[in-house]
């Protein structure tokens, strides 16, 4: 169970999700445009593409767990405050 919540943590931070949410503004004003739309983009993509494979094919035993951890990610992300 603690190796599914630290790997759900290490992809919250990589598709920049709460609490980790804050960090993002700061690394998109610094870079240039292009690598910005990259990293808005091509990076979060492929790590959504990740959490699915990893919490539905990966650890088929945890499903519930993955799941519960993904919602209460998601639902913090939306409710958080955003500054």
């Amino acid at each position: 169970m603690l190796g599914i919540v630290l790997m759900g943590v290490g992809f919250a931070f990589k598709v920049s999700a709460a609490p980790f949410h804050m960090w993002t503004p700061d690394v998109y004003q610094g870079a240039p445009i292009p690598v910005t739309a990259f990293m808005s983009v091509g990076t979060k993509a492929a790590a959504f593409a990740m959490i699915v494979r990893v919490f539905s094919g990966g650890l088929p035993t945890s499903r519930r767990s993955g799941r519960c951890l993904l919602a209460f990610v998601a639902a913090t992300s939306m409710i958080g405050r955003q500054t």
